[in-house]
């Protein structure tokens, strides 16, 4: 088996940390081989051939003036290798040489808007649809709280009504806050005996 040169290797190295894309007919094997081993065998021969092979679908140069335009829109490192078609890793290396902050901001929500929307009756997914931020988050949050899941199995529960159950009654066979019970009424366009007494007063 014949080993990668070390001035192939360092030459990959820069690549990768210079903006150049490595598809999948790159051989990354030799690279982890060539870091395993200390003992390294010249063959000029092959090294030409390798770096020869395919120039186009190997390489993907971007410039700084490139990553400066996509960073100005505010897109993130992973949305600017999409866009140059590069790796996210060698955006990241390009960023923070040009001195550029990060534009990825983690968004947060705090617990009071979390049980705001719980206290409607919205579910994990609804609630973080509307937040802007994960489900998971969302289920983390919310069991911190100490606040049960307000999700409602939907044939389940229309079974409950068509027996003639009241919100109050259904909440209780699923074990589940009557908030959640009168929320899913809503989004299925029930009336609720609860809008019924309101209407009435």
């Amino acid at each position: 088996m014949r080993w990668i040169t070390l001035t192939l290797c360092r030459r990959c190295i820069h690549q990768v940390c210079s903006g150049i894309a490595l598809s999948d007919s790159y051989p990354l094997h030799l690279y982890r081989r060539y870091k395993a081993s200390s003992l390294m065998v010249r063959d000029e021969a092959w090294e030409k051939a390798f770096i020869q092979q395919k120039p186009k679908d190997v390489m993907r140069k971007f410039s700084d003036e490139e990553l400066l335009e996509f960073h100005r829109k505010g897109l993130t490192d992973r949305e600017i290798s999409e866009k140059l078609g590069v790796t996210q890793a060698a955006v990241n290396y390009r960023r923070e040489k040009l001195g550029l902050e990060n534009n990825y901001k983690p968004i947060t929500f705090s617990d009071q808007q979390l049980l705001t929307l719980y206290n409607q009756g919205l579910n994990d997914r609804e609630i973080s649809e509307t937040l802007g931020v994960t489900q998971a988050a969302v289920n983390y949050r919310r069991g911190r709280l100490g606040l049960a899941s307000n999700y409602i199995p939907e044939r389940i529960f229309l079974t409950l009504y068509e027996k003639g159950l009241s919100s109050e009654e259904i909440a209780h066979e699923l074990d589940a806050p009557l908030p959640a019970i009168l929320h899913r009424m809503k989004k299925l366009e029930i009336v609720s005996e609860h809008g019924v007494a309101e209407a009435e007063v």
